[in-house]
């Protein structure tokens, strides 16, 4: 499963950022609407009120996501 954050830059080009560049943007990437690519880790999605929260893995980082958007998020069903 893959799941790729929608960035809300509102440009034409998007970049999806690999875990490990969000670790060395350090106390930046917080607050902010970032593409990031990964693996859903199985049995992490909940929904809690308008927000879905899961935790994507890339090698051998995890990041827990909290997205609010209104795109649809992608199938994650095997």
């Amino acid at each position: 499963m893959v799941w790729l954050g929608f960035s809300g830059s509102g440009s034409n080009g998007t970049y999806t950022r690999p875990l490990s560049e969000l670790g060395q943007m350090g106390h930046q990437a917080y607050g902010k609407r970032l593409r990031v690519g990964g693996d859903v880790a199985t049995g992490s999605i909940q929904r809690v009120g308008h927000e879905v929260c899961f935790t994507l893995m890339q090698d051998k980082q995890v990041l827990k996501v909290a997205y609010a958007g209104t795109d649809p998020l992608p199938d994650t069903s095997p």
